[in-house]
């Protein structure tokens, strides 16, 4: 009898890996599509970039004329009539400063910053949807691995208690393979409950059912190639749009102090109107200049503000870049070290343990191994893959987290 349920377990272990499920299969590459298709954040950013240049042109446009009509009337001496004069003149300020050229650039700065901005946005919504998508995966075949163990354990279990029956062995052996099987049960239902929440979090992300995501499909693995050079991360960093998009707005602040500056200089106004005299039908054409007096405000509080604007910024970008870096450098070593440890489970421990696998399994058909031997060595490939599937998701999200940066 126990031939036969070795036999019959031989098969479970053999077929464990051809195991094939037909349903849909969801790629990264469809999520990233469909996230991009309807995330609000990127109409918003699309709408910031308009905001920006409905300023920039409000902001070079030349100040209107202002139209006077007035008519005056007064009593003369000695009983004679009223004279009606009557006045229609245009007063139009000269913009001669500059002010609202260096406006106007300044309003284009903001475009040029909100611009990058919006680009920015669209990088971390990428990110955002292949951060889920492989946390998703990875959850699938962690279950998947987990399903493997189980179906072990349970074989296990089930031979421990026939034989602890026949009284082939004592009943701790039996209570313990019942307690590890239990454990793995646990786990596994732990884990399915991540997984399906995972798949929840995902379909509302890219805003489509659950059954639609329900098979993530895909390499969990990135390549080292996926990885830049350390040499490069200065050159890569300094020509990321979120770097840009700041030093667009220390451009901002920079034309904006001088704005201000133009500003101060009085600009002249322009006066020319016609005077009607009803009693005498005259016409006369007065014309004037009119001009501000900088005696009291220059624009001293302003233009100090501005600077000071300009210096914060730039301390502010500084750190930020340093900030950056470090994250870079720190994303760059933990990636490359997980993919380090994977590759090496995978090329040098997991092939090993296979091969003795392999070699326990002869042997069991031999009656040169015992059961418990083959399904420990079992256990512990599969044990093996895990580990090796918890380092790849550790590479591919430091993956994802240093492009979301560049």
């Amino acid at each position: 009898m126990f031939k036969r349920v070795i036999q019959s377990l031989l098969v479970v272990l053999l077929l464990a890996g051809f195991a094939d499920v037909s349903t849909a299969e969801f790629t990264v590459e469809m999520a990233v599509n469909l996230v991009l298709d309807q995330h609000p954040n990127l109409r918003s950013a699309a709408f910031a970039v308009e905001e920006e240049k409905g300023e920039a042109r409000q902001a070079g446009l030349l100040p209107n004329p202002e139209l006077e009509l007035r008519g005056e009337s007064w009593s003369v001496a000695r009983g004679q009539n009223n004279q009606m004069e009557v006045l229609a003149g245009i007063t139009q300020p000269l913009p001669l400063s500059g002010a609202r050229k260096f406006a106007r650039q300044a309003g284009e700065a903001g475009v040029d910053a909100a611009t990058l901005e919006a680009y920015a946005t669209r990088q971390e919504i990428i990110s955002e949807a292949q951060h889920l998508f492989y946390e998703t995966l990875a959850a699938q075949e962690k279950a998947a691995i987990v399903e493997e163990i189980i179906s072990l354990e349970g074989q296990l279990t089930e031979l421990t208690r026939q034989r602890f029956e026949h009284g082939d062995l004592p009943e701790v052996d039996y209570l313990r393979a019942s307690t590890d099987y239990g454990r793995y049960q646990a786990t596994l239902k732990e884990i399915c409950q991540e997984r399906d929440a995972l798949r929840r979090r995902l379909a509302h992300l890219c805003g489509v059912s659950p059954d639609e995501v329900e098979t993530c499909t895909g390499s969990l693995a990135p390549v080292i190639e996926d990885f830049p050079e350390e040499a490069s991360l200065k050159d890569l960093l300094s020509q990321s749009p979120n770097h840009l998009a700041r030093l667009a707005y220390e451009d901002q602040a920079e034309k904006e102090v001088r704005a201000e500056q133009r500003s101060a200089i009085p600009e002249p106004g322009l006066q020319v109107g016609l005077r009607r005299l009803t009693e005498d039908r005259t016409n006369r054409m007065d014309v004037g200049i009119s001009v501000d007096l900088p005696l009291f405000d220059r624009n001293q509080g302003a233009i100090h503000a501005a600077k000071a604007r300009v210096q914060r910024i730039r301390a502010e970008n500084e750190a930020k870049y340093q900030e950056e870096f470090r994250e870079l450098t720190d994303l760059l070593l933990k990636g490359k070290r997980f993919l380090t440890l994977a590759e090496h489970l995978s090329t040098e421990v997991l092939p090993k343990q296979e091969t003795t696998q392999q070699i326990l399994e002869s042997a069991l058909v031999m009656g040169g191994a015992s059961l418990f031997e083959v399904l420990a060595e079992y256990r512990s490939t599969l044990e093996t893959k895990q580990e090796i599937l918890e380092n790849y998701a550790n590479a591919r999200d430091a993956l994802i987290e240093l492009n979301a940066l560049l």
